[in-house]
């Protein structure tokens, strides 16, 4: 499957809109390669990849030998685990292990680490290596495979992937009766979909201070907002998600009959009080106009132009697949999943915020 969101061009616009910093341009190529959205459907299909690959007996790598001369083949299943897992690498390096991920990308995850998958070159690079020692890199692909069979058939990863999917599927079910109310009480609301980005931290990264500190930015930028703009916030879903070296958040907003005017005014805000609150180096981009979509394979509910229901059945199957702090609805406290002990809204709403 040839992912459909070309990133050159939703970054080029991305950057244009929100004014980026220079120090946007010196992100790696891994993380200008690849954008958040992106990332997280290849993510879905490396778990379908994985599953198919598990109760497949068949080897998807092989040695063929021309004229005296080695040379590794793969199958075509073969050969998009490699693409995803260079398209990942940026995930797997950041130590994605770590995460509450699906127990089929642990085992694709710690299978890179263990058998030192060298993702950091590019894919030529790569090739030239397996054609220098083909004999090397197939057994070492082929070793990773048949660990990653070996550990599908044990009781711990069977157990604990039921209870990965019952966990996903009550969230869903519980996500998608918060959507359905708000397009029942609002049908003629807008979504606006932003992500804002956290300053590119200097010296060490400490990921759990630095998630907290993201935390509270994101609560003050929205409460400011709301005393802006009042009751035309009828609702809202966020995640909180780490790029190559910081952090951003993936808001949907549900305003309540905007006009384009209104829109725009209201992006333009949103970028105003969320440098003003992050600092210098923060930028929000405005999702829609730089192409990216909420598609998934087997839950996408249409192409462009989708009605609010259809466009919100889609943020669904994104929020539910993420691994990262998520949080939605406003009016009680939010339920909240991954780091457990991030400050909540209410007690830290008003907390001064540490650039």
């Amino acid at each position: 499957m040839k992912l459909a969101y070309p990133l050159s061009e939703s970054i080029r616009v991305a950057m244009l809109e929100a004014a980026c910093p220079p120090a946007f341009m010196s992100h790696s190529l891994a993380a200008m390669s690849t954008p958040p959205i992106q990332r997280c459907i290849a993510l879905q299909e490396l778990v379908k990849l994985v599953d198919r690959l598990g109760r497949s007996k068949s080897d998807v790598f092989a040695l063929r030998c021309r004229n005296g001369t080695e040379s590794v083949q793969f199958s075509k299943p073969g050969e998009r685990l490699l693409d995803l897992l260079f398209l990942l690498a940026a995930d797997i390096q950041l130590g994605s292990r770590g995460r509450r991920l699906d127990p089929r990308l642990h085992l694709a995850f710690e299978g890179a680490f263990l058998y030192q998958i060298p993702l950091s070159l590019g894919r030529i690079q790569f090739d030239c290596l397996i054609r220098c020692e083909p004999c090397k890199w197939a057994a070492i692909l082929s070793g990773m495979l048949d660990r990653m069979r070996s550990l599908m058939k044990g009781k711990a990863f069977v157990h604990g992937l039921a209870r990965y999917r019952a966990r996903d599927t009550t969230f869903m079910k519980n996500l998608s009766g918060y959507f359905q109310k708000l397009v029942a009480a609002h049908p003629t609301s807008e979504v606006l979909r932003q992500e804002l980005y956290w300053p590119t931290p200097q010296g060490d990264f400490d990921q759990r201070g630095a998630a907290a500190q993201v935390h509270l930015a994101f609560t003050r930028w929205f409460e400011m907002l709301r005393g802006i703009y009042g009751c035309a916030f009828v609702g809202h879903a966020w995640q909180l998600q780490r790029d190559t070296d910081r952090y951003y958040l993936h808001l949907l907003l549900v305003v309540d009959g905007p006009s384009k005017a209104e829109l725009l005014a209201l992006m333009e805000c949103a970028r105003t009080v969320w440098r003003e609150v992050a600092g210098p180096g923060a930028f929000v981009v405005d999702c829609k106009r730089a192409g990216v979509q909420l598609k998934f394979r087997g839950f996408s509910k249409g192409g462009a132009g989708l009605d609010l229901a259809a466009e919100l059945a889609n943020a669904v199957a994104f929020f539910a697949f993420a691994d990262a702090l998520i949080s939605y609805d406003f009016d009680d406290l939010p339920p909240t999943r991954g780091y457990k002990s991030l400050p909540k809204t209410r007690s830290y709403q008003c907390a001064p915020v540490q650039i």
